[in-house]
C-alpha cells in the first residue's frame, strides 16, 4: 500500500494544450485560444478488484456533469485553479450536483443543464452564457481524448492508450485530496475550512469510483460526445435569437 502511495505522488503531470471555442459576448463572434492544462497522469488501478456490484447504466450521465464541473472550473480559473485549490473545489461542488447532493441524472442533456443553471445561481462561478455553453465543447474533447483540438499529437501529450477522461478524473481526485489538506491545516492554525472534511472524503471517494469506472467503461461515454455537440449547436441558436429579439426591441 505504501509503495503505491509513493508511485502516485512520484507521476508527473502530463501538460496538455487544448484549442477551445470561446464565444466573446460582446462581439458575439468565436475566436480560438489556447489553455495550457496540467492534466495528471491516471494511476494503475485494478480494476476487477473494486467492481463488486455492477455499475448503474446511469453512471456516465453523472460523469459527464463532474467532467462539465470540472472544465468550467479549469476554464474560470484560467488553469491556474491549483493556485486557489480551495475555492476552486468549492466552485466545483456548487456545480455539481452529483458531487454535492448525490444527484442522479437520467440523460446527458440535463446534466450538462444543471451544472449550467448551478454556475449562475452562485456569485463566485457566474459567467455569461456564451462561456457556459463554450464549456460544452472542452466536455465534448475531453470525451474525445481531445483528438479534434489538442496540438502537437494527443497520443503524445495524453500518454498513449490512456484516455482523457481518466486523466481529468485522476485530476480530480488530486484537487479534492490537496483541498482536504489545505482545509486540515486551516483547522490546526484555528480557522475555519473553506469545505467541511466530512464532504470532501465522500465526494473523494465518488470520484475515484468514478475513476476506477472510466479505465473499464470509457467507451460508454463516446455516444455522448454527439449529443454533447448537438445541444451545444441549439443553445446557441437559441441564444442568438434571443439577443437579436433583444436587440430589435431596443431599436423600437
Amino acid at each position: 500500500m505504501l509503495g503505491r502511495k509513493k508511485e502516485m505522488k512520484t507521476r508527473k503531470c502530463a501538460v496538455t494544450r487544448i484549442r477551445t471555442w470561446v464565444f466573446a459576448a460582446t462581439t458575439q463572434s468565436t475566436y480560438h485560444y489556447t489553455i495550457t492544462a496540467h492534466v495528471r497522469e491516471a494511476p494503475n488501478i485494478d480494476i476487477k478488484s473494486f467492481e463488486t456490484v455492477q455499475p448503474s447504466p446511469l453512471l456516465k450521465y453523472n460523469v459527464v456533469n463532474v467532467l462539465y464541473s470540472y472544465a468550467y472550473i479549469i476554464r474560470l480559473f484560467n488553469g491556474s485553479h491549483t493556485e486557489q485549490i480551495q475555492q476552486a473545489v468549492k466552485g466545483l461542488l456548487n456545480l455539481s450536483s452529483v458531487l454535492s447532493h448525490n444527484a442522479v441524472f437520467h440523460d446527458c442533456n440535463s446534466a450538462i443543464k444543471d451544472a449550467i443553471t448551478n454556475c449562475q445561481q452562485h456569485k463566485d462561478t457566474a459567467t455569461s452564457l456564451e462561456f457556459a455553453y463554450a464549456v460544452m465543447l472542452d466536455v465534448s474533447c475531453i470525451i474525445t481524448n481531445g483528438s479534434h483540438y489538442l496540438i502537437g499529437g494527443s497520443h503524445y501529450l495524453i500518454g498513449g492508450s490512456q484516455c482523457l477522461v481518466s486523466h481529468v478524473l485522476s485530476d480530480l481526485h488530486h484537487m479534492i485530496q490537496s483541498s482536504c489538506t489545505k482545509d486540515k491545516s486551516s483547522k490546526k492554525s484555528g480557522t475555519k475550512g473553506v469545505t467541511s472534511a466530512k464532504m470532501l472524503c465522500e465526494v473523494e471517494r465518488k470520484v475515484f469510483f468514478m475513476l476506477v469506472w472510466s479505465k473499464e467503461h470509457y467507451s460508454d461515454l463516446l455516444p455522448l460526445q454527439k449529443v454533447i455537440e448537438i445541444e451545444h449547436e441549439g443553445l446557441v441558436k437559441e441564444l442568438k435569437e434571443h439577443r437579436d429579439m433583444e436587440l430589435k426591441i431596443q431599436e423600437k
